[in-house]
């Protein structure tokens, strides 16, 4: 599913557009999700050193979701990408309806609306999808930001895995929450 790019301000003033990403654009997507793998271990599941992707594997996922009824993936571009969002909806006729969300934002650009902004792109086009009737997504407990941005955007918490990562020693729950599309 490919949509419209649309202009944002951010709440510093600076401008980035939300849009469809890029097969030809993989390699700086690709830089976008290992920098923040690197700098950011306590948001990621897997850190850096233990992502196995590519710029190729990403190009292949733009192309595929791309083609998806139950897909996309978006990047906020300030002439350069500065947020990216996918949905990925099921593979398998029983949860070809809901699509799980991931979203990340470069450290430089966070608390701007960015994040906000790709949601609610992202949101207001799963509603227009045949394929999808619900989103889904997995946080970090100890990300408080991005709950609440979530909580403000109508998702819901629907269940919490106590313990289910170790970071630096410390056990962290993660927290699982939904958004009906109807």
């Amino acid at each position: 599913m490919r949509l419209p790019p649309k202009e944002f301000a951010a709440r510093d003033g600076r401008r980035f557009v939300v849009r469809s990403a890029r097969a030809n654009e993989a390699g700086a997507l690709f830089d976008h999700y290992l920098l923040i793998r690197a700098r950011e271990p306590d948001v990621n599941v897997e850190e850096a050193d233990e992502w196995m992707a590519s710029a190729d594997s990403v190009r292949r996922l733009i192309e595929g979701l791309d083609r998806a009824a139950n897909g996309f993936l978006l990047v906020a571009d300030a002439g350069g990408i500065v947020g990216a969002l996918s949905i990925e909806g099921g593979r398998f006729r029983k949860v070809r309806h809901v699509g799980e969300v991931g979203v990340s934002v470069a450290r430089g650009w966070r608390r701007q609306g960015v994040g906000r902004r790709l949601m609610e792109t992202a949101i207001d086009a799963a509603r227009t999808s045949k394929e999808l009737s619900r989103l889904s997504l997995r946080v970090f407990s100890s990300n408080a930001p991005a709950i609440a941005l979530y909580e403000s955007l109508g998702f819901v918490v629907e269940g919490r895995r106590p313990g289910h990562l170790r970071i630096r020693g410390r056990d962290e729950d993660l927290i699982l929450m939904g958004l009906p599309l109807r």
